[in-house]
């Protein structure tokens, strides 16, 4: 039957004929046709019917008919199209290959299922690459080092983007792809070139699949500099501070190298090639504080000539020694510092002035035994001696008052011992007095006079020039007496 009827000419999509298993009471069976063109033009007269029941223990009448019931009018279903995400409830191995096949389904049953023309697996962008390390690889450049994510997304990683920005959100970044390639095995690596020495940059790098990138992954340190070794310091002068000492000052380098200085490094040595081995000690001491502007070099042999030379450090390591001006000196006695801190005052008797000052902190040379002009820190001390007196004790200081700033036909007074005051006397009322004070060591050397007062945290600046070529000059120190 069912043949017949899709000989049919107006069947263009066929039939489907279905008929029930068992008889019924009376012999008949139920054929169900189902016309599977969407049209609802077919129907169905059943003629010239010839029937006959070969079965009597099963036939109760001798003729059979056939009765044609529509059970239902063919519909049109509307456009079946869509997706899904499966399973619903539970998961799929990610990365795991599936073969996918869908079913169309009505009151009559499923259709025959339509295969999926490819295979496939669950899978989402990759996570973070791990062990991003980022470190300096030239003055120019950076280097990031990374491994795998821990998670591809269940897909092979075909690539990483490797970013750099001025700015830990990556606002405008530059990137570069690092493609992966056979024979490729990680940890892999990427040379960042043509960058800016000493600016810093934030370095970050994401992976990516079939599905697009994953995270961005920040390096650790999570930003860095390209940077050098430092040039040479600058101003390098040496002065004799006692028997046994020197003391060496410097400024910074004029270039850094990229890279904050960390420290300096000084170095003697009686070879001006800095290559003698007749010295049992060591001849360098690292700075380590590079606000230092000084450093006092001791337990020097008497009479022997040290030459002396000073390296900046930063990360990238030490960078080329400055000699010092002069390049050599011999440890001697020297002339005392200056004193500072001068002042005067009238007090309360007519014709009297109060001298004050403070001893000395700077030796003769000028330079401070550690620290910075500044803030100058002590001199070493020998037994009882300060260093600062030119490695002797101090005799006394000399007090000069004049009534005029050049000192000329001035009253001089002495203090007694290492006392920092003396009392001016029998001077002319409302007369204006400058003073001026000096410190004398027991070998009669004397140092400079101090006839100015303190000012922009120097002592007793006359005429001072700074490293930065500025010149400073404190105020003259008078009074009048009563």
């Amino acid at each position: 039957m069912q043949s017949k009827l899709n000989n049919l000419q107006r069947v263009v999509n066929g039939v489907d004929i279905q008929r029930s298993a068992v008889a019924t009471p009376g012999g008949g069976y139920t054929w169900t046709i189902t016309f599977l063109d969407i049209d609802d033009s077919f129907v169905v007269t059943p003629r010239d019917i010839h029937l006959t029941c070969d079965d009597p223990t099963t036939c109760t009448t001798a003729t059979y008919d056939v009765t044609v019931t529509k059970v239902r009018a063919a519909v049109v279903p509307a456009a079946c199209v869509g997706n899904r995400v499966i399973p619903a409830i539970g998961a799929l191995n990610k990365g795991q290959i599936y073969n996918l096949r869908v079913s169309a389904y009505n009151v009559v049953g499923f259709g025959k299922p339509a295969v999926a023309p490819t295979p496939q697996k669950p899978m989402v962008v990759p996570g973070p690459p791990t062990a991003v390390t980022l470190a300096v690889y030239s003055i120019s450049e950076l280097i990031v080092i990374f491994s795998p994510p821990d998670d591809n997304g269940g897909d092979t990683i075909t690539a990483y983007e490797v970013q750099w920005a001025l700015d830990s959100h990556f606002t405008t970044p530059m990137s570069t792809m690092v493609n992966m390639m056979p024979g490729i095995s990680a940890p892999y690596r990427r040379v960042i070139s043509s960058l800016t020495t000493g600016t810093t940059y934030y370095v970050g790098v994401r992976a990516r699949n079939s599905q697009g990138f994953g995270r961005l992954q920040q390096s650790v340190p999570d930003k860095e500099k390209p940077y050098s070794t430092p040039s040479a310091p600058t101003q390098v002068v040496l002065g004799i501070t006692s028997p046994t000492m020197l003391t060496v000052g410097w400024a910074p380098p004029s270039n850094d190298g990229g890279d904050s200085i960390s420290g300096y490094v000084v170095q003697w040595d009686v070879s001006g090639g800095f290559d003698s081995l007749s010295l049992a000690a060591s001849t360098t001491v690292t700075v380590g504080d590079s606000a230092q502007r000084s450093y006092t070099i001791t337990d020097l042999s008497p009479g022997t000539l040290y030459y002396v030379q000073v390296f900046a450090k930063n990360r990238g390591g030490l960078g080329t020694p400055q000699t010092s001006i002069p390049p050599a000196l011999v440890p001697t006695i020297a002339y005392p510092g200056k004193p500072h801190a001068l002042t005067v005052a009238r007090t309360t008797v007519a014709g009297e002035l109060r001298v004050t000052w403070m001893a000395p902190i700077i030796p003769f040379h000028g330079l401070p035994c550690a620290g910075t002009l500044q803030a100058p820190g002590n001199c070493p001390v020998v037994g009882a001696t300060d260093m600062v007196f030119g490695g002797v004790a101090l005799e006394k200081y000399i007090v000069q008052c004049s009534e005029r700033s050049d000192f000329s036909n001035p009253i001089e007074v002495s203090s007694t011992g290492s006392a920092v005051t003396v009392l001016l006397t029998g001077l002319v009322s409302g007369k204006t007095y400058y003073v001026q004070v000096l410190a004398q060591n027991v070998q009669g050397f004397r140092s400079y006079f101090c006839r100015r007062a303190n000012t922009q945290n120097l002592l007793c600046p006359d005429q001072q020039v700074l490293p930065d070529r500025s010149v400073v000059t404190g105020d003259f120190v008078y009074a009048a007496p009563l």
